[in-house]
């Protein structure tokens, strides 16, 4: 069983999203997108146990593109720019 930093990387590692990708960040209350790049996890990302769909619950800082302040986001909030 995988504890701490171990288990949060376990998890990364299943993700969708990863750092240096570029996304829209998607607002679910207003559905209006933020293009930012995914710079790294965020430190307040913990997990005390691994379950099903986890890696939807990462969360990471990301750099926006529009000149706003750096935010947190989670992967489930993020679309994959191509």
């Amino acid at each position: 069983m995988l504890y701490g930093k171990e288990l949060v990387e376990s998890i990364q590692k299943r993700c969708k999203i990863q750092p240096g990708m570029l996304v829209n960040s998607v607002n679910p209350g207003n559905g209006i997108k933020k293009l930012a790049l995914v710079v790294e996890l965020s430190p307040g990302c913990k997990f005390d146990r691994d379950y099903q769909e986890a890696e939807e619950h990462i969360f990471y800082k990301c750099e926006p593109f529009d000149g706003t302040p750096p935010f947190v986001d989670y992967v489930c909030n993020m679309e994959k720019v191509s």
